[in-house]
């Protein structure tokens, strides 16, 4: 005696299996390691509607497009699909809102006061010769210029 399972089973196997079947029942197998990535979600027509997983992948994807088409019409035997269009998937686990983390400002060290280094004396020469300038003002920058550079 046959169970209506064995009986469905047998009507299936002997009925052709569609190429949009074919398609669904075999899709990791025919995208590879993108079936991570990307989840068939439609087929229109000749048009698959893939969903994407994480939408940065969109432009990569919208690049191998026709690599994309003419990988699944050779596992399919025949040019079933001519065209993909990416949507972001429905099926995407989207992690729910979470309380946004405040950023705490890095603690900066109280800067110390700069040591203050007194001036260093100019020679007898060097003063001699900044008193032949007829400009004071000119007199009191080289002096400050000249004190730096001794110490």
């Amino acid at each position: 005696m046959a169970t209506l399972q064995t009986i469905m089973q047998t009507l299936l196997e002997k009925e052709q299996e569609s190429w949009q079947t074919k398609l669904f029942r075999n899709w990791s197998l025919i995208v590879g390691s993108l079936h991570t990535k990307i989840c068939l979600e439609r087929i229109n027509d000749n048009l698959l509607i893939v969903g994407v997983h994480d939408i940065h992948w969109m432009q990569e994807l919208h690049c191998l497009a026709a690599d994309l088409v003419a990988t699944i019409n050779h596992h399919l035997g025949n040019s079933y699909v001519t065209r993909v269009r990416f949507v972001p998937s429905r099926t995407q686990h989207r992690p729910r809102n979470k309380p946004k983390q405040r950023i705490q400002p890095p603690v900066v060290p109280q800067q110390q006061q700069p040591k203050t280094v007194p001036p260093a004396q100019l020679t007898a020469s060097q003063q001699a010769a900044l008193a032949t300038l007829g400009d004071v003002q000119l007199q009191e920058i080289l002096q400050e210029l000249m004190q730096r550079r001794s110490s």
